[in-house]
């Protein structure tokens, strides 16, 4: 690999305090013994938790490891092992979506308010946002953790039945009634957790995946527990989206309404803006060609001067990583006019024709012209935009293999195919069979199946190479925010052993572009609960593996006489 960036300790601190009403325990900062002291002392030195808050998280986390991990052990049909997460800290319950996931994949959101109450309602919370992240849907992740209750003792239940009914979080009402269900939740069974010693003398309702067995008689009770819980969900995300955006600009004297509107207008007029924007149905509003704002003044005449402010901030972002891209460009002119791995939409997106990047009004998570952006948006808006940029650079090949490494490029990726194919090969019988067949589609032809395994590990090269650039350009904490989104488990993709493998073989590899540590993937990933725990691959194997596709990777080089970037650190 190039010099990789060392993720320093600066850079770590902005990116854990870079939203005025939110903060992040990074996943790596959760260990076994609490929380790392570097970053429990920035939390309290920036008084985002107090001493009483950082213990109970850390005693919740530590209460849903140990027991995560003995119910996967005992149930592993219908229990996962835990993990570490990028844990968001929302400072108040309004103002944050319920169940953000600002780093898709990698992330749950607890609110300060939770870390008031007791570890037991902590680990509670860390056990049902993983569960939702794997099913989608609160009333299902609700029934299908009702058997994490079977060995809570009386003291553990009671606990969290108090926490439960005093807590402040939005959707605090779908846990008081889990709590009212202790009554009726050990008349449940469970298949090995709770088997019946003999025949039940009654009937009972089998859910599927979650091996759980409900007595008939109680059905309506498990149905009832499931439409509070979605009733509590809907009623927070309704009063979410009722509750008056918030600016994200730090407060200043009183101004008139519409200033916010006048200041944008100005901005765009006065810099020229290098964005295009879209409206909500999609009309260009602006573009760097255009010196008159009076499209973006008139559809954003109703909306309130927070989402305006928001959205200025989104497009200061947009405008100064394009004109960073485009002032590094020795002849931005040859820039192609196409790149055929673009894509349009995503809130943010590259059109290469008019070398300009396009922000939606209509943003995937929120509506900017209603509400303000979440907590590390912007952070992870500056470092996609970059990345799209990247592509462009790639497609311009400015970023290829330089001609003096090409022998060592071939021989890299000889022995990258030839390194998967024999790990594939050393697969236990298990496993063997749908890895043929896999490898099969891939390409029939066994003599050719190792070129076609380094083929589809870097049939998306051009993602790394983006990153690459971007993580020579963009700040640190952007990158942070980059790398927690896009190194994470497809688990829940259905990709297939060998494509899953393709992937992380590649992925794995942003890490050392955010100064992050390979460890991090096995931490937060599961892998190597269902990778090498299961015997489908071994450890030093998969290290070969992935320091194979690092190889080629390293051959990979940014031309600095087209593409002027500033130096490694």
């Amino acid at each position: 690999m190039q010099a990789s960036m060392t993720a320093t300790a600066a850079t770590l601190q902005r990116f854990c305090l870079a939203h005025d009403e939110a903060c992040v325990v990074p996943a790596e900062a959760l260990g076994n013994e609490g929380i790392a002291a570097t970053v429990a002392d920035w939390l309290l030195a920036a008084r985002r938790l107090s001493e009483d808050q950082l213990r109970c998280l850390e005693a919740g986390h530590a209460l849903y490891q140990q027991r995560c991990r003995d119910l996967h052990a005992r149930a592993p049909r219908s229990w996962f092992p835990p993990r570490r997460t990028n844990l968001l800290i929302a400072a108040h319950t309004h103002g944050v979506a319920p169940y953000l996931e600002p780093f898709g994949g990698t992330s749950s959101l607890l609110y300060a308010c939770d870390l008031d109450t007791h570890p037991e309602y902590v680990a509670a919370l860390l056990l049902h946002m993983e569960r939702l992240s794997l099913l989608r849907s609160v009333p299902a992740t609700i029934g299908f953790n009702l058997s994490y209750w079977f060995d809570r003792t009386a003291g553990e239940r009671q606990a969290f039945a108090a926490a439960a009914r005093a807590a402040r979080r939005p959707d605090a009402a779908a846990f008081a009634a889990l709590a009212d269900a202790f009554e009726w939740i050990d008349e449940l069974l469970h298949d090995p957790l709770r088997a019946p010693a003999q025949q039940p003398a009654e009937p009972y309702l089998h859910i599927d995946g979650a091996d759980l067995y409900v007595p008939k008689r109680l059905q309506p009770r498990l149905m009832a527990l499931a439409e509070a819980a979605d009733v509590a969900v809907r009623a927070a995300v309704q009063a979410h989206a009722a509750t008056p955006a918030r600016s994200p600009v730090p407060s200043a004297p009183t101004r008139a309404p519409g200033a916010a509107l006048d200041e944008l207008c100005d901005w765009l007029r006065q810099s020229r803006a290098h964005v295009v924007i879209h409206g909500p149905h999609g009309g260009t509003l602006w573009s760097p060609e255009h010196d008159d704002p009076i499209r973006v003044q008139r559809v954003l005449a109703e909306a309130g001067d927070a989402a305006v402010a928001s959205i200025h901030a989104d497009l200061v972002i947009v405008d100064a990583r394009s004109r960073q891209f485009l002032s590094c460009v020795a002849e931005p002119d040859a820039l192609p006019a196409h790149c055929a791995v673009l894509e349009t939409g995503g809130g943010a997106y590259l059109d290469a024709a008019r070398r300009a990047v396009v922000y939606e009004l209509q943003q995937p998570a929120f509506d900017a012209q209603t509400g303000t952006a979440p907590p590390y948006h912007r952070l992870l808006l500056g470092a996609r935009v970059m990345h799209e940029w990247g592509h462009l650079a790639h497609a311009a090949k400015l970023l290829h293999v330089p001609e003096a490494r090409r022998a060592e490029y071939r021989a890299a990726r000889a022995e990258l195919g030839e390194r998967f194919a024999r790990v594939l090969n050393d697969a236990p019988d298990g496993v063997a069979n749908a890895i043929r067949t896999e490898l099969a589609d891939i390409e029939p032809r066994s003599a050719e199946q190792p070129a076609a395994l380094a083929r589809k590990t870097l049939a998306r090269i051009g993602d790394y190479l983006a990153n690459m650039m971007a993580a020579r350009l963009i700040p640190g904490e952007e990158m942070q925010a980059y790398v927690r989104t896009n190194v994470r488990h497809h688990l829940d993709e259905q990709l297939g052993i060998v494509s899953e493998l393709a992937r992380y073989a590649y992925e794995v590899h942003y890490l050392a572009l955010a100064g992050l540590p390979r460890s991090y993937f096995y931490e937060t990933s599961r892998f190597p609960d269902y990778f090498i725990a299961t015997g489908i691959v071994a450890q030093d194997d998969v290290e070969r593996l992935f320091d194979a596709a690092g190889r080629v990777l390293a051959c990979y080089a940014i031309d600095e006489q087209r593409l002027r970037v500033p130096p490694l650190h």
